[in-house]
């Protein structure tokens, strides 16, 4: 059977009700429920349509426990966040990637706690003359991965405005992920695993070092992120793409407050 979560016609995501995922042909090609009333043909094999259409149990079991997640990566330009989300979402690395140009977008669905977890993961350029551009991407999203060079001192120094800048807009209302790259540059390391550990746990945020280049600690940060979702109660609601329409729906996290501590700011701040 077909594994996609939209209609081959009309594209729409599929839902209940009308847009309820319809096995059309004997080869499982399926379309919603209402574009398959008048179909005749299988618009993917051409074959003739089933007389009566079945439902796609399926995909209905995939959409019932979908869960949709929007996550930023943010951090300084050249720190390799767009090589992080290649090696995350198509396990490929380049050398040659040039900078982001205000907003890359990709997305991936991971199995995990016996969810389907659709990330939509937004990539924003790190150059100053976009701040204005990606400000109004800061809202809707449940996760941030905030990204510095182990090799660059000053990258890891910005990450307290990053974290301003993301909590002005969404407060403290995101799961936080800190990820030191460029891991396989380690001769070079400016700055301590230790250091970035204990600032993470700070803010109670999740800390994992990862080289793009070399896949270390990739899939592992992602996965940490979104689990650090799946295990809080009430953060999250599987199956609201089978209740709500809109195939751009993303789900509202709403963790728990961060843990600050008095007298410690960000290394931006103060320092």
């Amino acid at each position: 059977m077909s594994s996609s979560l939209s209609c081959d016609v009309c594209f729409e995501q599929f839902t209940g009700g009308s847009r309820k995922p319809l096995v059309i042909c004997t080869n499982g090609h399926s379309v919603c429920a209402l574009c398959s009333s008048s179909m005749r043909l299988c618009p993917q094999c051409r074959c003739e349509c089933l007389k009566q259409p079945i439902t796609n149990i399926t995909l209905l079991k995939i959409l019932e426990s979908l869960v949709t997640l929007k996550v930023l990566v943010l951090g300084e330009a050249g720190v390799g966040k767009s090589s992080l989300m290649l090696r995350f979402t198509e396990e490929k690395f380049s050398a040659d990637l040039l900078p982001t140009v205000g907003i890359d977008f990709r997305v991936k669905v991971v199995e995990h706690r016996g969810f389907s977890v659709k990330l939509a993961i937004w990539d924003t350029a790190g150059q100053e003359r976009f701040r204005n551009i990606t400000a109004a991407y800061y809202r809707g999203a449940q996760g941030v991965v905030l990204v510095y060079d182990i090799t660059n001192r000053k990258s890891f120094e910005k990450i307290g405005s990053w974290l301003q800048e993301e909590e002005r807009h969404n407060g403290d209302k995101t799961v936080k992920l800190l990820v030191g790259n460029k891991s396989d540059r380690g001769s070079r390391r400016r700055v301590a695993a230790l250091e970035a550990s204990q600032w993470a746990d700070r803010y109670n945020m999740i800390f994992v070092e990862t080289s793009a280049k070399d896949a270390t600690g990739v899939e592992q940060a992602f996965l940490e992120l979104v689990d650090r979702v799946l295990q809080t109660p009430g953060l999250w609601t599987p199956g609201q793409a089978l209740a709500k329409s809109s195939p751009s729906t993303t789900l509202r996290v709403t963790p728990p407050p961060l843990r600050r501590e008095t007298g410690s700011p960000p290394p931006c701040c103060g320092r």
